[in-house]
């Protein structure tokens, strides 16, 4: 938050870092900024490149992920895999609330 002002301006920045970091493209949908919660979409996950797997394997971006919203929001925020391309699905798909 030190180089932003908004929640919404410190998500499009995350997206950029992690982008340049070749982590994947973030794309968020649906977020309510008051109560905390969402949908991220990520494609070209770096956990999902080289691993395949009959279920969500992107564990460590969805810690990640916790812990910056829950920081973000100022309150713990959960996050779910709902789809993962590790897994054959087209991209991942995290749930925050």
């Amino acid at each position: 938050m030190e180089k932003v002002e908004t929640k919404e301006a410190a998500l499009n920045y995350l997206s950029k870092i992690k982008s340049d970091e070749n982590w994947g493209k973030l794309i968020y949908q649906d977020v309510d900024f008051k109560n905390g919660s969402g949908k991220l979409i990520i494609m070209n996950s770096f956990e999902t490149v080289a691993r395949k797997s009959s279920e969500p394997c992107c564990h460590l971006f969805r810690g990640f992920l916790s812990g910056f919203l829950s920081e973000l929001f100022a309150k713990s925020i959960t996050v779910t895999e709902e789809k993962c391309a590790g897994k054959g699905d087209q991209c991942c798909e995290f749930v925050f609330e």
